[in-house]
């Protein structure tokens, strides 16, 4: 059985949503993301609490990191 419910996070002294994007979904943009899918407990994303908990969405692409470079080839893939 796979568990659905999305990680949560425990807001630190002087986190910001674009920090807690970097430092968990790999990139500082995905803020949105974690302001979406918190709505219902954030009214404003300049604004959340220290203790604070909140849903980090699923970022599979964090899982999986490639890098290609102009050698790659379909017979010799170029993986970082």
């Amino acid at each position: 059985m796979e568990n659905s419910m999305p990680p949560l996070y425990a807001v630190q002294p002087g986190d910001t949503l674009t920090g807690i994007a970097a430092s968990q979904l790999g990139d500082s943009r995905q803020w949105r993301e974690i302001w979406d899918l918190n709505a219902s407990t954030l009214s404003d994303p300049g604004r959340i609490r220290v203790g604070q908990l909140l849903a980090i969405p699923a970022n599979d692409a964090a899982d999986f990191r490639w890098t290609v470079n102009s050698s790659a080839s379909p017979s010799r893939p170029a993986v970082g």
